[in-house]
């Protein structure tokens, strides 16, 4: 069974998501992990399978890092949130079905992460594998215009790029920071060139996607920049005639 958020109630929540917490992609999270479970509870289907638990990847510490994929509700984007805060004039809350984590009850159903049980589970095993299988990577890949080194990765949105561009300016460090602490973690580089990584690529974003974005949400890019500027940790980074620039320095 496929499920997919109705777009016109995904473009309204995105936006409003964006202006409210400088984080575009949060409402999309509702629905890719809540559905599963409404259809388990829903239908009695004994066992959920999930693929890696984001508190172990990640590190974080909200939420427990066992085999429990129940413990997703704990996930910070999640935890305490319900379809209701997405409500406005635009969305009812009969249109939110999906942004609705279930209540779990006394319901005799297991939900477990893959990871715990595949041997070979890493993100580098993972990339190989679904390369295999035939998964193409973001054409004309660049990671000075994409903020990111591997073209397979957040492949279904562009949109995934423009919120690691904001994440950067929110918290000083980019989708390349996490992913280049992955590779240390695999034994794949050093900590020194993940540095120099850092600094050539992190929180890079080209304007072509900036402006996917704002066609997305119907905003113009002068009023995105007016949202953003907003965000800016300005602890982190000063504004000079090219835009914000960090006041720190990787290392």
């Amino acid at each position: 069974m496929s499920f997919r958020p109705n777009p016109v109630v995904m473009r309204a929540v995105t936006k409003r998501s964006f202006y409210e917490h400088g984080n575009p992609v949060k409402p999309s999270e509702y629905p890719l992990y809540a559905v599963s479970y409404q259809i388990a509870l829903k239908f009695q289907i004994p066992l959920i399978i999930q693929g890696e638990n984001p508190a172990v990847t990640l590190g974080l510490n909200s939420q427990e890092h066992g085999g429990n994929a129940w413990n997703i509700r704990q996930h910070n984007t999640l935890a305490g949130c319900n379809a209701s805060d997405w409500m406005s004039s635009e969305t009812k809350l009969r249109d939110l079905l999906f942004y609705q984590f279930p209540d779990i009850g006394n319901a005799d159903i297991r939900a477990i992460y893959l990871r715990h049980y595949v041997k070979e589970w890493s993100r580098k095993h993972n990339t190989a594998f679904a390369i295999a299988q035939g998964l193409q990577g973001r054409p004309k890949h660049d990671p000075k215009k994409a903020g990111r080194l591997n073209k397979y990765g957040s492949v279904d949105s562009d949109m995934q790029i423009v919120n690691q561009m904001l994440k950067y300016y929110k918290f000083g460090f980019g989708f390349v920071t996490d992913e280049v602490c992955y590779s240390i973690r695999d034994g794949d580089i050093t900590r020194d060139e993940a540095i120099k990584l850092v600094k050539l690529y992190d929180g890079k974003c080209d304007r072509t996607y900036i402006l996917e974005f704002c066609d997305y949400i119907d905003i113009t890019e002068e009023e995105f920049w007016r949202v953003t500027d907003h965000w800016v940790n300005k602890d982190l980074f000063e504004k000079g005639s090219k835009g914000w620039k960090p006041k720190f320095e990787v290392h």
